[in-house]
């Protein structure tokens, strides 16, 4: 699914360090996680709070890798 969202040619994780990389797709889990753990609980207040903090932090990085400022 990611791959369709983001094709990875335009997020250009090649040019992260290996930790770097780690570390982004350990947030990225976690995010995950929490989208997965609200909808389990039936909770679709913290689903939807899960949902959008993710898709923001997920833009956010992809502008930074975009545009080479990645932190």
């Amino acid at each position: 699914f990611g791959t369709a969202m983001i094709p990875r040619q335009w997020t250009q994780f090649d040019r992260l360090e290996p930790d770097e990389r780690e570390r982004h797709f350990e947030r990225t889990r976690r995010e995950h996680r929490a989208i997965h753990d609200a909808i389990a609980a039936r909770d679709a207040k913290a689903a939807q709070r899960a949902m959008r903090l993710h898709l923001s932090r997920s833009y956010k990085r992809f502008e930074q890798l975009r545009d080479g400022a990645w932190k």
